[in-house]
């Protein structure tokens, strides 16, 4: 019967990266989340948790109980009970870990994950391209800045989320698979452009420091993907000069490119936030936060700012010891493997792209940045597996 379960649940998980994309809400939920619910429940039928895995995990919230619970001891701020969302964002992450660890996957299954996640990817990156096409033309109303698909309104953009989502994702796909040249080549170009068209510095700097990383840690390989680099930068200074690039196409390319942020009245706005959420923690001597319901903003377009208003400074440390834990576990299975490089850049960047906005808390975003270290923790598994039966 667990068996029976499980593969609904694999099925579900597919479902899942194709409709993960798509943002049409419904009171605040996403096609994604109500998916999720159903996973949730059936694998209770086969799920385990290791002892060690929940002693890690508990501290956390636990701290955020008690910084719920001091938060309406030490402040006068009215309750917000719309909030308690949050605790379903919290756990998310955790209870889908949970959920890929325990479904024993053949290499195929894996191999389909993968492709559906490549799938999908290539759709969010061709719908940048398509939307600009159809704002150019008039055929769609909303913002010149991309969403993603199927947004209940597209004048309120998220393109530095959907920028940072492409740049990781480019990172993953374009590391993982040693494609043919004439295939990576293309398809790095593609989605490059589509990152630099959403607008948003965020998923520039997500990339350009993610190739930083790899360039250090293993310059060997570094150098097979410089002509990849230099070709793809070639190509965008071509076409710069020698085609017509709409006005609004070009504010765009500016705006992406532009890190001189001293100015810019977003980044500002998310330092002030930052401030204002560490601000929230020094009722409890910055020690814990005033919980979920009593902190000052919603969102705080910050890492730092939510957790520290939050949890705390404790809650800080737990949640960053968690995910220290989390990559450990993988960088320790006891085999030389390249997966393991790329894991640290997928799990590095995702961590950097979230000191600019929490993404964390958002189900698409976080979705498809588990399921890529899934798939590099599950390869280096089944890489050390393989090496054992070789040995015997």
């Amino acid at each position: 019967m667990k068996i029976v379960y499980r593969d609904l649940v694999y099925k579900l998980i597919l479902l899942s990266i194709i409709v993960y994309p798509i943002n049409y809400t419904i009171g605040g939920l996403r096609l994604l989340d109500f998916i999720f619910f159903l996973m949730f429940f059936l694998s209770l039928k086969f799920v385990t948790v290791k002892k060690n895995n929940l002693l890690i995990v508990l501290p956390f919230f636990i701290l955020l109980v008690l910084s719920i619970m001091m938060g309406d001891i030490f402040t006068d701020n009215a309750l917000n009970y719309e909030r308690i969302i949050f605790i379903y964002k919290y756990s998310y992450p955790f209870i889908l870990i949970m959920i890929l660890y325990n479904l024993n996957l053949t290499k195929n299954q894996l191999d389909k994950i993968f492709n559906f996640a490549l799938f999908s990817y290539i759709v969010l990156v061709l719908w940048v391209y398509l939307y600009l096409y159809l704002k150019l033309h008039n055929m769609i109303s909303g913002s010149f800045r991309p969403s993603f698909p199927f947004s209940n309104d597209f004048w309120i953009s998220d393109a530095h989320l959907y920028s940072a989502t492409l740049a990781v994702g480019l990172l993953f796909f374009s590391l993982f698979k040693n494609y043919s040249i004439k295939y990576k080549i293309p398809f790095v170009i593609i989605s490059f452009g589509a990152i630099i068209l959403t607008g948003s510095r965020s998923g520039l700097l997500v990339f350009i420091i993610g190739i930083f990383i790899y360039g250090i840690v293993n310059i060997k390989k570094f150098i097979v993907y410089l002509p990849i680099i230099i070709g793809t930068i070639s190509v965008f200074m071509v076409l710069s000069n020698f085609i017509e690039i709409p006005h609004n196409y070009m504010l765009l390319v500016e705006r992406a490119s532009n890190f001189d942020v001293s100015n810019d009245a977003s980044s500002m706005g998310r330092i002030t936030k930052m401030l204002v959420g560490i601000n929230d923690s020094s009722y409890i001597l910055y020690l814990l936060g005033v919980g979920l319901m009593q902190s000052s903003y919603t969102w705080y377009d910050s890492l730092v700012g939510i957790l520290m208003s939050h949890v705390g400074l404790l809650g800080f440390i737990s949640f960053f010891f968690v995910l220290y834990v989390f990559r450990l576990n993988t960088i320790n299975i006891p085999i030389k493997s390249h997966y393991k490089i790329i894991f640290t850049i997928v799990l590095y960047c995702y961590i950097i792209a979230n000191f600019i906005t929490e993404y964390f808390f958002i189900s698409r975003s976080v979705f498809p940045i588990v399921i890529y270290l899934f798939i590099l923790h599950y390869s280096i598994k089944s890489q050390y597996e393989e090496s054992k039966i070789i040995r015997i």
